[in-house]
Parts: C-alpha cells; structure tokens; sequence
C-alpha cells in the first residue's frame, strides 16, 4: 500500500465493528484484499468468514483452522438447504 489510506471495501462497510480491530490501514488493506480476491472466484462472504479472515490477520486463528470453520459452515448451510 503505497501511504494512501485505506478506504473501507463492501464488507468494511457493512461490518465496521470487525475493520476496526485490526490495528492500521496495512492489516485493513491485507483483509480486503484477501476478501477481493476470493469474491472474483465467486465467493460471497458472510460475516462470520470476515471475522475469521480477521482472526487469522491478527494471529488469534492459523489459516488452517479458518478453513476449517469456514467448511463447517458450508457443509452446514448445504444441509440445512437439502
């Protein structure tokens, strides 16, 4: 991020209680683009997915155990709509 200020994406927008953990606009920008990335391969993220991509930002999740939970979720919402 070449010193501008981050500017909030979608989901900064709509939960900006989750954007306001993270300690600068550098962690903010990592998550967004992290969140950007995967939305061009489809992918609409619910705010618990936010939450653990923040999670993992700050060190309290690996990117493994993010996976994880978000698998759970997914096979979760696949059974419930069956």
């Amino acid at each position: 991020m070449s010193g501008s200020t981050w500017r909030p994406c979608l989901y900064g927008q709509k939960w900006p209680e989750l954007f306001a953990q993270l300690p600068d606009d550098r962690s903010r920008h990592n998550v967004s683009q992290t969140l950007a990335d995967s939305r061009l391969e489809g992918k609409v993220h619910t705010r618990e997915d936010v939450s653990d991509f923040i999670d993992v930002e700050l060190g309290r999740m690996s990117p493994e155990e993010s996976i994880a939970r978000g698998m759970q979720r997914y096979r979760a919402q696949r059974g419930a709509s069956a």
